[in-house]
């Protein structure tokens, strides 16, 4: 056999510098953004391609190689094409957590193996009864070799850099059908007609059962009563964030100090909200007073409990509970960009990037006052929980409860057995639920979900906390990039929903029932789905009564947010709730992120997506060029893999009426 190792050797070392060049800069670039996965994909496939051609050169006589290598060279590039999607659509059940490289590697020796066959083919057509014979040549062929040292080098490779799941993010993204007619569920108005400006987050009147709140997303708290006339009223009206409202700031987070359900001692309510204050973006958590008579909240009693200066509108938390031990849990992001900042795995620094847990009743013998101030920050008003798990480190922020999260949005109580649930917004891979617990740490910025966040982070262990993956995480498939938690649901309406954690997505407008099995396995469900796309933006899932309550953000130029019920769907039923959207709906609900809601995107944004205010780019970019990039995506047009491909998600109307409103961007 090793008269026959020579030849392909040849090969290998003939192809090594390409091979160092790809693997050397691949595996120690410090990956940001989108910027590698072209030029990645492109380098894994030259290397691909130059070891095929030398393995190939080297093994094959001219009276047994028919095939030229430039067609073996195409052959190999059409499989890579088409294996990216195809390595995902498999997904993670195969092979979880750690061992995606091995899927996607095995995936690549099958697309390889084909090449065997048409290599030895021309001996095979001109003496079929020496099938066997060439069969026996496989385990020493270099082309067999090849196919198992391409997988392996390509799966190692798609795994670090997760080209192959955008490949097949924006494959698959062009599938995405409009029928939901095969949910179980549909989501309807809870009042038809009733429309609010951006509404945040929904929670229930503390002693009235027919009345909630409505959190607006500018600053106002709106007390509903739907029965009968519905009547909606202003209970609160918070001026300082007035200043300026964009990305993702903004009030978002309500809760209700648990002495509101019985004696209301402590008529308390408390705001998480993200604004410019005196010029500074600022973090905030504020309490104000009700006034148990009437619902409202009373707008000279409020009190900053939190003051935490930002440096970027992104990323912000906002979660807020109280636990059945009576501390409230606060959920604070990251504070930076798509990727992050150096907050996180920091308790030392500010108050970002986990989950924090404070007496706010400051109950002697429980709790302590509070021991050190944040970085750029002021605090007050509450104590430390003294089994607080960081609690007499020195230097250590004591207020940390749990750490390692990106942006907790949104925080939920199970009541059954007084656990804090976490939907954690991800970056560009993955999606999380987590359940948080004393010094828990969930990686960020080490993993994102399972994987981890660039290959030489793997095997760092965090220097806080303990280590404590997601409960569960999904990839970034059909739309799927923005997980909204959600509510633990007890109710009767639903008894086949009792028990669940529902949780939707952003992006997708799916609606989700998550359920832990009696072995300790995870069962997820979609069960509704928004049919619109571009309106679809559920920001909450809170259960009010009986019913599972959703919140749709809407427009930011005109009221359009509406506040939506979960209800079982009759034979043939379709929704009902569907409105005509306008550009400026479509924009926000699907570009504004990263392009920002006036079309300037922050300068923190990596890599920079297009500044649409920019009188050069204006001038530069035609509309045809504008509209062919919204349909077919950035890559289609040498651009960045982050934008998207809109054609068959948009209608061809929708598609055409971002174009003008756009370029009405450069005329602000």
């Amino acid at each position: 056999m090793l008269t026959h190792l020579w030849r392909p050797l040849i090969g290998v070392i003939a192809t090594l510098p390409a091979q160092v060049l790809v693997i050397g800069v691949g595996f120690n670039a410090d990956w940001r953004g989108d910027a590698w996965v072209l030029p990645m994909s492109l380098l894994l496939a030259t290397h691909g391609a130059l070891l095929l051609l030398g393995f190939v050169a080297a093994e094959c006589k001219p009276r047994l190689c028919q095939w030229p290598p430039l067609a073996v060279l195409l052959l190999y590039l059409a499989m890579l094409v088409t294996l990216s999607p195809l390595s995902l659509l498999l997904g993670s059940p195969l092979f979880p957590r750690e061992a995606d490289w091995l899927r996607v590697s095995l995936l690549y020796m099958g697309a390889a193996l084909p090449a065997v066959a048409l290599v030895h083919l021309p001996a095979l057509r001109r003496s079929p009864l020496r099938v066997g014979t060439s069969l026996a040549r496989l385990p020493r062929s270099a082309v067999l070799w090849l196919a198992v040292l391409i997988g392996l080098g390509n799966g190692f490779a798609q795994h670090d850099f997760n080209a192959a799941g955008k490949s097949a993010r924006l494959f698959w993204r062009t599938l995405i059908t409009r029928d939901t007619t095969h949910y179980p569920y549909l989501l309807r108005p809870v009042v038809n007609g009733l429309i609010f400006p951006e509404p945040t987050q929904v929670i229930a009147h503390p002693s009235l059962a027919d009345r909630f709140y409505v959190l607006g997303r500018g600053g106002k708290v709106y007390l509903v009563r739907p029965e009968g006339d519905p009547v909606v009223q202003t209970a609160l009206v918070v001026t300082d964030p007035k200043e300026e409202i964009e990305g993702e700031m903004g009030m978002v987070g309500i809760a209700m100090h648990p002495s509101l359900h019985s004696d209301a001692s402590r008529p308390w309510v408390f705001l998480t909200f993200t604004g410019v204050v005196e010029g500074r973006l600022t973090n905030r958590v504020v309490r104000f007073d009700m006034d148990p008579s009437t619902g409202f909240l009373e707008p000279d009693s409020e009190r900053v409990l939190i003051d935490q200066k930002d440096e970027h509108p992104m990323h912000n938390g906002g979660g807020l509970v109280f636990g059945t031990d009576g501390f409230l849990y606060i959920g604070v992001g990251d504070g930076g960009g798509p990727f992050g900042t150096n907050n996180a795995q920091r308790i030392d620094g500010g108050l970002f990037s986990g989950v924090l847990r404070i007496d706010v009743d400051c109950r002697g013998g429980i709790s302590h006052p509070i021991v050190r101030q944040p970085v750029a920050g002021r605090t007050q008003g509450y104590c430390i929980p003294n089994d607080n798990p960081f609690v007499g480190q020195s230097e250590a922020l004591e207020e940390f409860w749990s750490i390692g999260l990106r942006n907790p949005f949104r925080l939920s109580l199970e009541p059954t057995t007084g656990e804090v649930w976490v939907a954690d917004v991800g970056g560009h891979r993955y999606e999380e639920i987590n359940i948080v617990g004393r010094g828990t740490n969930h990686w960020w910025r080490l993993k994102e979900g399972h994987a981890w966040l660039r290959e030489k982070l793997r095997g760092t262990v965090p220097e806080h906390g303990v280590p404590t993956e997601p409960l569960y995480a999904y990839p970034h498939l059909n739309l799927r990039t923005c997980v909204i938690g959600g509510t633990h649901y007890y109710g009767d309406k639903h008894p086949e929903l009792r028990g669940g954690y529902i949780f939707t997505d952003c992006t997708s407008g799916e609606v989700f029932v998550l359920r832990r099995e009696a072995d300790g396995g995870i069962r997820v469900e979609p069960i509704a789905r928004v049919e619109n796309i571009a309106g679809r933006g559920i920001v909450s899932v809170d259960q009010v009564g009986e019913d599972i309550v959703l919140t749709r953000k809407g427009d930011t130029e005109k009221p359009s947010g509406q506040i939506l019920t979960l209800e079982r769907r009759g034979e043939g039923e379709q929704e009902s709730h569907e409105a005509p959207l306008t550009a400026g709906a479509t924009f926000m609900a699907l570009c504004a992120r990263c392009h920002g809601e006036a079309g300037k995107p922050s300068a923190a944004m990596l890599p920079a997506p297009a500044d649409f205010t920019s009188i050069g780019w204006q001038e530069r970019t035609t509309d045809e060029q504008m509209l062919i990039v919204i349909r077919n995506g950035g890559v289609a047009s040498g651009l960045s893999s982050a934008m998207p491909p809109w054609v068959g998600v948009l209608s061809d109307e929708q598609l055409r009426n971002l174009v003008p409103y756009i370029r009405s961007m450069g005329a602000r």
